[in-house]
């Protein structure tokens, strides 16, 4: 299997593995052109992002790579975290909704289930920020512990 392809077939985890990144921006608009050349010479499958400091006026397509859907969850009420995951548009991608029950919590989380042949993953990027509580850390152990349900997209 090449480096620069990934079948759209389930393959072994040992193997798909190396074609799933994450990135720690710290602004992914100040590293923008580096993210661009990462991609270009590696064509990863996945590339999940923390710390993106997005916000809503910067649109998808100025941050996303033209062969990728991006999903991403932007910090609204103030700057820094945010999160953000990029999957190459021949794998089928579903957003996982995941029930926030608590205003309070101040994590930054995006869930994507990809499906290759009928063998999926799930793939969870959560920002949680230095100043957390302990209702966030509870919230962290229920987004892992519970089975939530993917809803299609148009990506």
């Amino acid at each position: 299997m090449s480096r620069r392809h990934l079948p759209n077939t389930w393959v072994p985890p040992g193997d798909i593995i190396e074609h799933f990144y994450l990135f720690n921006a710290r602004s992914l608009v100040k590293n923008l052109a580096d993210f661009h050349l990462f991609v270009s010479m590696y064509n990863p499958a996945v590339i999940c992002v923390c710390e993106t400091w997005l916000h809503g006026q910067l649109t998808d397509a100025y941050v996303c790579p033209s062969d990728y859907t991006v999903f991403r969850k932007d910090r609204l009420n103030r700057g820094g975290g945010g999160v953000a995951t990029f999957v190459r548009k021949d794998i089928h991608a579903e957003v996982v909704s995941f029930d926030l029950g608590n205003c309070d919590i101040d994590i930054d989380v995006i869930g994507i289930d990809l499906t290759f042949d009928t063998q999926k993953i799930r793939v969870i990027v959560c920002y949680r920020p230095p100043y957390y509580t302990t209702e966030d850390v509870k919230y962290i152990e229920r987004l892992l512990t519970t089975r939530w349900k993917a809803r299609p997209t148009n990506g």
